[in-house]
């Protein structure tokens, strides 16, 4: 009897432990229904005074699994110091629950911007969670 419930005991901890957030991802439906519109996330650091930062370069990288992504000349308000952290195009390389992304700008050969963002996604989009500007 003393084996039955032990047995039991490591079952309920696996169970409990399969049942982790971590440990779930979200499986995305083939036949959701998405809409066409290509979610852009973007970023406009300022400094202490409130002005926008104007960079030479920027890139956003992927804490999870290194990847890093680069938007430069792609965006079109680039010189107006708003930048692209992530688009609906790394979907795929982030979890739905949220994925940790480094948006790293540089000026002068320094980095002068370090600021982190928790994106995920809701099976069609990237969906930002928390960081700078967001509720």
């Amino acid at each position: 009897m003393k084996k039955i419930g032990l047995a039991v005991l490591m079952g309920m901890i696996l169970i409990i432990q399969g049942c982790a957030e971590d440990s779930q991802p979200l499986e995305c439906r083939a036949d959701i229904g998405c809409t066409e519109v290509f979610v852009t996330f973007t970023y406009a650091p300022s400094d202490n005074q409130g002005n926008a930062i104007i960079l030479d370069s920027y890139y956003s990288q992927n804490m999870d699994n290194g990847q890093t992504y680069t938007f430069t000349g792609q965006d079109s308000q680039f010189t107006k110091g708003l930048y692209t952290v992530l688009t609906d195009a790394q979907l795929g390389e982030i979890k739905a629950n949220g994925t940790n992304i480094r948006f790293i700008g540089t000026k002068d050969g320094a980095i002068v911007v370090e600021q982190d963002f928790l994106i995920g996604h809701d099976c069609c989009h990237i969906v930002p969670l928390q960081g700078p500007g967001i509720d």
